[in-house]
């Protein structure tokens, strides 16, 4: 997940904010998967080998870990702190007051519920049940303990964010031997998932509604990873694999449509489209726009704890602080994998061979080593 300073320059200058920013909201409500989960997969204990309960996640702002897939804040909890209002609580939180807001986003989530995984044979990629549905029927069973009689009038003061969903619904096609273009087919479905889930809420009386697109995942360093070819036309002029970055861009344009769409549908609600794709592919292209970054030898960038080798233009790599890796087949990986440990884990999961070039020198001094 980004630092914070990136992740305020996301949230700040994204327009959909700026139109609510002079509002007072009652409260905020969120919806999601690692993206925006503040603690629900951990409310009954962190499972087994879960390394973002270590760090160095959590540590420039809370000084601990949070069971947050960051080193810090997420975007709702900026949201949170630009409006007045406290950090949400994870839903799952037994005993909670959730009258200023409440987190009903889980690590690994999906729009799509169980049945489609199955029906595209993919559904051992998907390890944890907290589809879209489920996280509003979650939202709808602390409704009376928050509003009692009068939700429609409380819920109409305040903020839902819906998203962002679809990632992992599209990592597990990936994973499970999909192309990008082959997902992309089921983009309508997923994005009418993400409608319907925005008028349910609606229905229960939501007047503020934003709905974030998906990231460019084809500068995501585990897609970089597992996804290398040897075809520099595959690659982007900033090193990102175009025919993901294209599976993104296909599912955001679908869903500005809906957007659109439940705009005409609904002209006195206020329905948002959050442009995530655009501010994350900028910090892609001007890293130093957005803090120091460090050159180091033999083509490596360092910024803060994490480390991208660029040995070629095409290559991006995350590196552990101690060697480099390179994938082999892997039954079950993804951005919220099982472990839950993201891209620190599945650095760990990855292979033994090294991810630089044949005949670099690290590799031919390690061989001579052996």
């Amino acid at each position: 997940m980004a630092s914070s300073p990136l992740l305020v320059a996301l949230v700040m200058v994204s327009a959909c904010f700026l139109a609510v920013s002079g509002q007072k909201f009652n409260a905020i409500y969120s919806f999601g998967d690692s993206m925006s989960d503040t603690g629900n997969l951990c409310v009954n204990g962190p499972p087994a080998g879960l390394t973002l309960t270590q760090p160095p996640y959590g540590e420039t702002f809370f000084g601990r870990a949070t069971c947050r897939c960051s080193d810090g804040r997420l975007v709702v909890d900026f949201l949170a702190e630009k409006f007045g209002l406290p950090l949400l609580k994870p839903s799952k939180q037994g005993g909670a007051n959730f009258k200023q807001g409440a987190n009903m986003a889980i690590i690994g989530a999906t729009a799509m519920g169980s049945s489609f995984f199955q029906s595209l044979g993919v559904g051992d990629k998907i390890w944890n049940n907290g589809p879209l549905d489920s996280q509003i029927q979650w939202f709808q069973n602390l409704l009376p303990s928050v509003c009692g009689s009068s939700c429609k009038t409380y819920l109409s003061k305040s903020l839902f964010v819906l998203g962002e969903l679809g990632g992992n619904d599209y990592n597990a096609q990936l994973f499970g031997g999909y192309t990008p273009e082959q997902a992309a087919g089921q983009s309508p479905t997923i994005v009418d998932a993400i409608g319907a889930g925005a008028e349910k809420l609606i229905g229960l009386g939501a007047m503020y509604v934003v709905i974030p697109g998906v990231l460019p995942v084809g500068c995501f360093p585990i897609y970089l990873t597992l996804y290398q070819t040897s075809n520099a036309g595959d690659y982007d002029q900033y090193g990102c694999l175009k025919r993901f970055n294209a599976l993104s861009a296909r599912h955001n344009s679908l869903l500005q449509s809906k957007v659109s769409s439940l705009q005409s549908k609904y002209p006195y609600a206020k329905i948002m489209y959050a442009d995530f794709y655009s501010h994350v592919f900028d910090m892609v292209k001007s890293p130093t726009s957005y803090g120091r970054v460090q050159h180091e030898p033999e083509g490596v960038l360092r910024r803060r704890r994490r480390q991208v080798q660029l040995p070629e233009r095409r290559q991006v790599r995350h590196v552990r602080r101690v060697g480099v890796r390179q994938p082999v087949v892997v039954a079950e990986l993804g951005r919220d994998p099982p472990d839950g440990g993201g891209l620190q884990e599945d650095c760990r999961r990855l292979g033994q061979r090294a991810l630089l070039p044949p005949g670099h020198p690290l590799l031919e001094a390690r061989a001579s080593s052996r």
